[in-house]
């Protein structure tokens, strides 16, 4: 069995300015905790724990759903929670350039695997970017200042070429991300 999921990955100028947002929320967001920048990714869909035999299968469904789809320029900007604000779990930054595209990649990733007999997400999919969870209830006005004062930070522009399975391996020192396999998104020429 291995625990797998499929993501957009983020460049090292991205990954290097969502570390330094990071830092500057530790001064003050307390009882977080952050995910590494290293290992900062965009998930498309979370598939669980999987016999290894079925990624011939995954793979197949990603190589569909990319197919349809040139690479395209994205960023992140905004910050919000997860569920909700009166009851906060999980810090993110939002996607501002590319949430179309992201969605739409997202979306025939979902349709072609489901044709596959794996499960239909029930929630929405949100492009987003997780910063951190949080271990303990934070209060009103730190969430709120956290809310304010990130609600302007965006990420350098990057270009989404490829979708990537990720097997998520957990150990005492937390998660780390092995890629399975990637699909470079092809320019297509008119």
């Amino acid at each position: 069995m291995m625990r797998l999921f499929i993501a957009l990955k983020l460049s090292k100028e991205q990954q290097h300015a969502v570390g330094v947002m990071q830092s500057r929320l530790k001064d003050y967001v307390k009882g977080v905790k952050w995910v590494r920048p290293e290992n900062m990714h965009l998930t498309l869909k979370f598939l669980g724990e999987i016999d290894s035999y079925n990624v011939g299968l995954i793979k197949e469904a990603l190589e569909k759903a990319a197919i349809t789809f040139e690479p395209y320029q994205y960023a992140f900007r905004g910050t919000g929670v997860f569920p909700h604000p009166g009851k906060p779990r999980v810090l993110w930054l939002g996607m501002q350039k590319g949430r179309k595209e992201t969605a739409e990649i997202a979306e025939k990733v979902e349709s072609h695997l489901t044709e596959m007999g794996y499960a239909k997400e029930s929630r929405e999919f949100y492009p987003h970017l997780t910063l951190g969870r949080l271990r303990n209830p934070i209060e009103k006005q730190v969430l709120n200042r956290f809310l304010e004062e990130e609600k302007n930070f965006t990420t350098p522009l990057a270009e989404v070429d490829e979708i990537v399975l990720y097997q998520s391996i957990l150990d005492s020192n937390g998660a780390r991300y092995k890629e399975i396999f990637k699909l470079i998104l092809q320019k297509r020429y008119t």
